[in-house]
């Protein structure tokens, strides 16, 4: 990462589950903090979007519209797919994780705008 790429203020959610009475997943989303929970501090990250297609559904009059972001942030081990990334008071599901260059400096992130 060069300086001045990650201009960006990004939260991170992390993806737990329970199972319910009927034996089905509950996934709930814990904003990380600084370790006291009245403190959530904002991660530093470059974002773009870098793909919007429209789609079709035979049952629906209008299009659906769909959208690829890219996050790039600082390297976190614990961070794994389906964690949520927040950005401009909207919630992205990660989709795809890539560690540059394999040595746990800078994470890729591509995220899809999650359905809450």
């Amino acid at each position: 990462m060069r300086a001045g790429q990650l201009r960006k203020r990004v939260n991170w959610k992390k993806q737990g589950a329970d199972v319910n009475a009927s034996g089905e997943a509950v996934y709930t989303y814990t904003t990380q903090t600084s370790g006291d929970p009245a403190v959530t501090i904002p991660i530093p990250a470059g974002v773009r979007n870098i793909s919007r297609r429209m789609t079709t559904n035979a049952d629906l009059t209008q299009p659906l519209g769909e959208e690829t972001w890219e996050i790039r942030i600082r390297y976190r081990a614990d961070m794994t797919l389906g964690d949520r990334i927040v950005y401009n008071h909207t919630d992205y599901v990660i989709r795809g994780m890539e560690n540059v260059r394999e040595i746990n400096h800078e994470l890729i992130l591509t995220c899809e705008v999650a359905d809450l």
